[in-house]
């Protein structure tokens, strides 16, 4: 997961698949502090402060099993983290297909797709891209409720 937050998908995951590790990156500094000890119960957690720029790397190079991501690093108002892009998604799926071929099923969930518009001043690439991204990886594709998922056949 890129952008941690306050935490609640982080949880949720770690409910769902107690037996998988979950990753969870969050920059921000305080929202860090704050989760890392909101979720300290959790034994399969791992949360880095750091940015999907920094670290999404490190931990994708690892990656030899099914493999989901939950792409949310993006600025979205409120504390969530503003980096040098407003949007991290290009470098992040960049990440994953350097690697892709490694892992043998993948599912990629990026949140927030309403904001995915191509319009400079917002940041976000166009949802198009995202698309291409998915049919270029062999990669089965929709959009529920406000996610944009792609997934291995």
């Amino acid at each position: 997961e890129t952008g941690t937050y306050l935490g609640d998908t982080t949880k949720f995951l770690a409910k769902q698949f107690p037996k998988s590790l979950i990753y969870s990156l969050e920059p921000d500094k305080k929202l860090f502090q704050f989760t890392k000890l909101r979720l300290k119960r959790f034994k399969n957690i791992r949360l880095v402060n750091a940015s999907s720029e920094e670290y999404f790397d490190k931990i994708v190079k690892d990656q030899k099993n099914t493999t989901n991501f939950w792409l949310d690093g993006h600025f979205s108002g409120d504390v969530t983290f503003k980096g040098n892009q407003i949007s991290p998604i290009l470098i992040e799926l960049e990440i994953i297909e350097k690697y892709i071929k490694q892992m043998p099923s993948i599912c990629v969930f990026v949140d927030d797709i309403r904001d995915f518009n191509n319009d400079l001043k917002s940041g976000y690439p166009s949802r198009d891209l995202l698309v291409n991204w998915a049919i270029k990886n062999n990669l089965m594709w929709n959009i529920e409720f406000d996610i944009f998922i792609a997934k291995s056949h």
